[in-house]
């Protein structure tokens, strides 16, 4: 059982980073993404958010607020103990309530702003883990990738139509709808 495991027998190993593009830095211009993640014994959360390009500076406070609302939802005691609980398709239901905190989050920004919501424009992707199982989510044309067996695989990918560099945003309308994806897998290494 969990309680009786050696202290570092069983650890999830976290790090995250982001850099600016290359038009970005050519425009003088910051980056626009965020990211957020914590552990708490066996539980994991990360959430990785994209803010528009079309709308930079304003969408890097949309993507770190989508993010500091996952990170602070998911490492709720209550959550993580209903988490570890429930079902595959109760722990997508989960991750999906996140993504609705984290709209509604990004929605209270932009109205303590004074902006149109659309202004703090992001995608958003999340991870949620424990060891019996990994839930994913996403909105957007992030990537999630996991590793198995020794091998990299991709998840959610989203369907491009006409336009290759269009994408749904958290903000879109219908996003919830059309957009959003999720996955839970068991055994996550």
């Amino acid at each position: 059982s969990e309680a009786h495991q050696p202290p570092g027998s069983w650890e999830w190993a976290v790090c995250g980073a982001s850099v600016i593009g290359s038009e970005h830095q050519r425009r003088g211009l910051g980056c626009d993404d965020a990211y957020s993640y914590g552990v708490a014994g066996d539980f994991v959360v990360a959430a990785v958010a994209d803010g528009a390009g079309s709308v930079t500076g304003t969408s890097a406070i949309g993507s770190y607020a989508a993010c500091q609302s996952v990170l602070a939802d998911a490492l709720r005691p209550g959550f993580i103990d209903d988490h570890r609980a429930a079902s595959p398709p109760m722990r997508e239901a989960m991750v999906r309530w996140l993504f609705e905190r984290a709209l509604d989050s990004v929605r209270q920004q932009a109205d303590l702003l004074g902006l149109e919501v659309s202004l703090l424009a992001t995608t958003l992707c999340v991870a949620v883990a424990d060891r019996q199982a990994a839930t994913f989510g996403q909105i957007g044309d992030g990537i999630v990738a996991t590793e198995s067996d020794g091998q990299a695989h991709t998840l959610l990918i989203e369907t491009k139509d006409e336009y290759a560099n269009a994408t749904w945003f958290i903000q879109s309308d219908g996003a919830f709808d059309t957009a959003y994806r999720s996955t839970t897998h068991s055994g996550p290494t």
